[in-house]
């Protein structure tokens, strides 16, 4: 290599060393100061009160205000299924089973006037079973069951 080839790699080699320790001590300070003066809890702190005077946190573990902020929660749809989650039990005086065409690997009923299979969905509800005399159905809550001549 040239010998000015080898001054410019020592010169950049130098750069590289005196950013990285220049980001390491701006990191170390905003850290310090954002534990040391910070009176605002950031999102994933809202649990933890610090103390100013004595820099300690309480015992407030981030998962308990996790818990806490999902106990709030009111899920309106199930997740899974997107039914619509309802707190009455109405769905068995809604759907009328007429028939039930049996077959152990395509079982099909027959559900307000439709033909309608495993999985599929019927009002605010999934088809999860089709036995032969009744049909299983999910809201999403919990599970139905419609038997024929109801």
């Amino acid at each position: 290599m040239r010998k000015k080839d080898l001054i410019e790699l020592g010169i950049t080699g130098v750069l590289v060393i005196i950013m990285i320790l220049a980001f390491a001590n701006a990191a170390k300070k905003a850290r310090s100061r954002s534990y040391i003066n910070n009176t605002q809890s950031l999102p994933m702190e809202q649990g933890l009160k610090v103390d100013s005077k004595v820099n300690k946190m309480d015992s407030v573990s981030p998962y308990d205000v996790l818990v806490k902020k999902a106990d709030e929660l009111v899920l309106k749809r199930d997740p899974f299924t997107g039914a619509v989650i309802t707190a009455d039990k109405k769905v068995e005086a809604t759907l009328s089973l007429s028939g039930i065409l049996w077959d152990k690997s395509r079982p099909l009923a027959v559900i307000n006037g439709k033909i309608a299979k495993v999985g599929d969905r019927v009002d605010n509800s999934v088809i999860v079973d089709i036995k032969q005399d009744r049909v299983i159905l999910s809201d999403g809550s919990g599970y139905q069951e419609v038997r024929l001549g109801q």
